[in-house]
């Protein structure tokens, strides 16, 4: 696609990309969408933010939106899997400390 065509939100979109911020990124993809909903780069690429930021059931909902309009981009598929991975897996719950009783250790006597 030509620079000069594409929308002046998916090209801040990809400053902020480039920058990783990815939570101002999600804003301008999702603005360029607006403008161009049948872009397949853009939603890909907002899904890439939000895999980033680790928001792994949008990141999936945007790369299967990205490959569903365009499935020939093999990459996508790659990174539709691995989203779809991380989207059906529990986040990791951390479990509290437990403190272990201390052992008391017999005294020793010197001779």
């Amino acid at each position: 696609m030509f620079g000069f065509l594409l929308p002046k939100s998916y090209k801040r979109g990809l400053e902020f990309y480039r920058s990783s911020n990815y939570a101002e990124a999600v804003e301008s993809f999702s603005d360029a969408i607006q403008e161009q909903p049948e872009n397949a780069t853009f939603h890909f690429k907002l899904g890439m933010c939000y895999f980033k930021l680790k928001q792994w059931d949008k990141a999936y909902a945007s790369i299967k939106k990205a490959t569903d309009l365009d499935p020939k981009k093999s990459e996508w598929l790659v990174q539709l899997e691995h989203s779809k991975k991380m989207a059906g897996q529990k986040p990791a719950v951390k479990k509290p400390a437990v403190k272990k009783p201390a052992v008391k250790k017999p005294a020793v006597k010197k001779p």
